[in-house]
C-alpha cells in the first residue's frame, strides 16, 4: 500500500503514496493492463499483442509468464488473485470486439514456473475475482455491457454453476476491451454507468489533397485494413470478413464467409490474400468468383502485408508463442488456377517485435516497424537482407 504504479509516456512507473519522483520501471509501447502480485512483482500486459510478462517492482527485466495458444493473439487487463495463487486474464484471437473474448486463469505456484491457462468463461472480458462472502467469492466480468458473476473456487481456481447477470449498463470498451469498475477486498463495488464505448463502429471517407473528405461507404461497421486495389477503383477491407467495394459500380462483394480480415492485393489485382484464426494465410479470387483456398498453414497468427512487385513473393509477420511477432517472406506462383506457396523463410528474427512488412515498389527493399529502440521507430532493409538497416522515423 505503499506505492501507485501507472502507464505513461510509453513506460511503466512507481511513485510513492508520500509524493516524490515518479521511478521507470521499464518501457512500455502500449500497455494493456497490469496488477501488483504479494510476491514482489508486477504483471503486466506491454501491448496490444502478446503474453503477459512478470518485471519486479523494484525494477528488473521482464519475463515473459503467459504463451499463446493456437489463435491467440493478446493476452491482457491481468488480475493477481489473492496469495499469488493465480492470475485471471482476458485472451482473444483479435485485438477488437472483446465480447468474444474468453476469461483465462494461470497458476502461480511459489514463484516458480507458472501453470498452464485454462479457460473459464467464453465470451467476456474483463475478469475479475471478487471476495463476496468469508472464504468465498465470485469472477466478475463484463458481455455487452452486463456484468456477470459466478462463483469461483480461489484453492482449485475452477468456477462453479452458471454465469448469473448481475448489474446492466457499466461502461468499458468493445474495442480493447477494458472496463469502468473494480472491487474492494470486503466486496463493495464501484462502477461507472454508460454501456459501450468504443466499439470500433467507423464510417469510410475518400480524403483528397486539400483534405476535404467525402463519404465511401456510410453505413457505419467495425472497418479494419482498408486497402486500395492496384488501379485504384476497388477497395478491399474486412469486418469479420473479408469485402470488396466497387467504387464505380457502388457495389459490395462479400469474399469471405467464415471469417478473414487483414486483406492485400496481388499486383495485378486478380487476387487477395488475407489471414484467418489459426490456420495461416489464404487467398481469393478478388473478383468473388470461387472459394478461399489456403497459402501456409500455421497455428500462430500469420498477418499478410505486401506482394513484391512481381507477384512472387508475400511478406508477412508471424506470431511466436511468447508473443513477440517476426517478419516473414514466401515464395508465390500463379497461373490461370491460382496462387500456390512455398516454403515460408524467416526474413527477420529478434528478440523485439517486428510487424509490417512492407515492399518498395522496385522489390529491393522492405520497410517495416520495431520497438527495438523501446517504441516502434520504421525501418529498412535490402531484400533479400544483406544484415543492414535505416530507420527513417
Amino acid at each position: 500500500g505503499q506505492w501507485v504504479a501507472f502507464f505513461a509516456q510509453s513506460k511503466l512507473k512507481k511513485i510513492s503514496v508520500e509524493g516524490g519522483a515518479a521511478i521507470v520501471l521499464f518501457d512500455s509501447n502500449a500497455a494493456r493492463g497490469g496488477s501488483w502480485s504479494e510476491d514482489g512483482n508486477i504483471v503486466v500486459a506491454l501491448n496490444t499483442t502478446g503474453v503477459l510478462s512478470r518485471i519486479p517492482a523494484a525494477g528488473g527485466p521482464a519475463v515473459a509468464l503467459t504463451e499463446l495458444a493456437p489463435g491467440e493473439v493478446t493476452h491482457r487487463w491481468p488480475q493477481v488473485l489473492p496469495g499469488a495463487k493465480g492470475v485471471l486474464f482476458t485472451a482473444h484471437s483479435s485485438i477488437t470486439a472483446f465480447d468474444s473474448a474468453n476469461i483465462e486463469v494461470m497458476s502461480l505456484p511459489d514463484q516458480g514456473k507458472a501453470g498452464r491457462p485454462k479457460t473459464l468463461v467464453r465470451g467476456g472480458t474483463f475478469g475479475r475475482y471478487v471476495a463476496t462472502s468469508k472464504g468465498a467469492g465470485h469472477l466478475v466480468y463484463l458481455n455487452r455491457g452486463t456484468l456477470f458473476a459466478v462463483p469461483f473456487d480461489l484453492d482449485k481456481l475452477e468456477t462453479r454453476g452458471a454465469p448469473a447477470p448481475v448489474l446492466n449498463g457499466i461502461a468499458y470498451s468493445v474495442l480493447e476491451g477494458y472496463a469502468h469498475f473494480d472491487a474492494s477486498p470486503s466486496g463493495t463495488l464501484l462502477y461507472r454507468s454508460g454501456g459501450a464505448t468504443g466499439g470500433g463502429l467507423v464510417t469510410v471517407q475518400w480524403l483528397d489533397g486539400t483534405g476535404k473528405t467525402q463519404p465511401l461507404l456510410s453505413k457505419p461497421d467495425a472497418y479494419l485494413y482498408p486497402r486500395l486495389s492496384p488501379d485504384g477503383e476497388r477497395l478491399a477491407l474486412s469486418t469479420s470478413d473479408v469485402w470488396v467495394y466497387d467504387g464505380r459500380r457502388g457495389t459490395t462483394t462479400r469474399l469471405t464467409f467464415s471469417g478473414g480480415n487483414a486483406p492485400v492485393w496481388s499486383p495485378d489485382g486478380r487476387a487477395i490474400a488475407f489471414r484467418t484464426v489459426g490456420e495461416g494465410l489464404f487467398w481469393t479470387r478478388s473478383d468473388g468468383a470461387g472459394k478461399p483456398q489456403s497459402l501456409t498453414q500455421s497455428k500462430n497468427q500469420q498477418t499478410p502485408y505486401s506482394f513484391s512487385p512481381d507477384g512472387k513473393r508475400l511478406a508477412f509477420h508471424q506470431f511466436a508463442s511468447n508473443g513477440t511477432i517476426h517478419l516473414w517472406t514466401v515464395p508465390l506462383e500463379g497461373d490461370s488456377t491460382g496462387l500456390r506457396a512455398g516454403k515460408p523463410d524467416v526474413f527477420l528474427q529478434t528478440p523485439f517485435t517486428e510487424r509490417g512488412p512492407s515492399f518498395s515498389s522496385d522489390g529491393r527493399w522492405l520497410a517495416y516497424f520495431s520497438d527495438e529502440s523501446g517504441s516502434y521507430q520504421v525501418y529498412v532493409r535490402a531484400f533479400p537482407d544483406k544484415g543492414g538497416k535505416w530507420q527513417v522515423s
